[in-house]
């Protein structure tokens, strides 16, 4: 029995793959858009530094935070969700700025 999805066995000649090589590199690129939504860690990570701001030198509590964030853009995430986020966050950028001083 033979299997339908497997290619049959064909011969391409070397002139039509290079012909073809050099028109995909000729390609013009296809523009990519930029996502039109976050997910809930991507929001406090884009929102990190104002979210730090309101912690440190608003006095906000994580609670205060996730009322906040419900009440502005209907996000609903617990005062312990934010707080992993954020900390998820912080730790990123710390490890990306010393990858950066490392070269």
């Amino acid at each position: 029995m033979t299997n339908p999805l497997r290619a049959k066995s064909v011969r391409i000649q070397w002139s039509d793959i290079e012909e073809l090589k050099e028109k995909m590199e000729s390609l013009p690129a296809i523009p990519v858009s930029p996502p039109t939504t976050a997910s809930a860690r991507q929001t406090i990570e884009a929102l990190y530094d104002s979210l730090i701001f309101l912690r440190r030198e608003r006095n906000y509590g994580y609670e205060d935070l996730a009322h906040y964030l419900e009440q502005s853009l209907n996000l609903k995430l617990s005062p312990l969700t934010i707080k992993s986020y954020l900390d998820l966050a912080g730790r990123k950028r710390r490890k990306a700025r010393s990858k950066g001083s490392d070269t």
